[in-house]
């Protein structure tokens, strides 16, 4: 798969799963500008991009639900590059508490980094995109939507995102542009590596594949529906979980 000569623009970029994503469309040929929280994060991310011979690797600071470093971003790549033709959301903040132990704080805050971030993210893309006739729209999400034991405010702002992939396809279509999902299960990640190893052998058990995923494997999902081989897939969520998915929703 190939995007070479595209230009991506990733929200989000914080951590392995994000950062992968970044080196995979950037190996397969894009130029890649990345936006997030971390500035140290986004310094190495961008120095490393430039080193694979990426002629720029712009970054912008920007938090989920600023509405002004979305904007940032997109000219950001527009000054940088003069399109956009991919653009991803990859925020993904967690809360595993149960929802009568959840604060109303912590519901704003999963909303904003895992529907608003998104979803002001797609709307500034797709703007750019729709004169062009052409744009790929990828969103990050989590197969915990689905349900199970998870905490119940970041499983509804991921079903919202499901949700919002699902009408903006229908919506963009026409313009020529895919608007897909892609849902992580278990991902060797900073998060899962600070948990208890027997709660890590817990969640490893429920996996058909009997270990956690690469952020790589994630970063390839992306990339299929980045790269023209998808042209005729939108409205989908690619379930990368090792097979759990296809279990019966008595074990999700």
């Amino acid at each position: 798969m190939s995007v070479a000569g595209r230009v991506a623009v990733i929200g989000g970029v914080g951590g392995v799963v994000s950062e992968a994503i970044a080196r995979c469309l950037a190996q397969a040929g894009a130029e890649v500008v990345v936006g997030g929280e971390e500035p140290s994060r986004l310094r190495s991310l961008s120095d490393e991009l430039r080193s694979r011979d990426r002629a720029n690797a712009p970054a912008v600071r920007m938090v989920p639900g600023d509405a002004a470093g979305t904007e940032e971003l997109m000219q950001t790549a527009l000054d940088a590059f003069g399109r956009i033709d991919i653009a991803v959301s990859a925020w993904e903040r967690h809360c595993g508490r149960p929802l009568a132990r959840t604060e109303s704080a912590d519901v704003e805050r999963i909303v904003e980094a895992n529907l608003l971030g998104p979803l002001q993210l797609s709307r500034a893309a797709a703007r750019v995109m729709q004169p062009a006739g052409y744009g790929r729209i990828v969103h990050l999400s989590s197969r915990a939507w689905l349900g199970g034991e998870t905490g119940a405010a970041f499983a509804a702002a991921e079903a919202g995102l499901v949700g919002l992939t699902r009408v903006l396809a229908w919506e963009l279509v026409r313009d020529g542009i895919t608007v897909n999902c892609v849902a992580p299960g278990v991902v060797d990640t900073e998060d899962l590596r600070r948990l208890p190893p027997d709660e890590v052998e817990d969640l490893l058990r429920l996996q058909p594949v009997r270990r956690p995923g690469a952020p790589e494997e994630v970063g390839q999902a992306v990339l299929f529906f980045a790269a023209d081989e998808s042209r005729y897939i939108t409205g989908q969520t690619l379930y990368v979980c090792g097979g759990k998915s296809a279990l019966s929703s008595l074990t999700a």
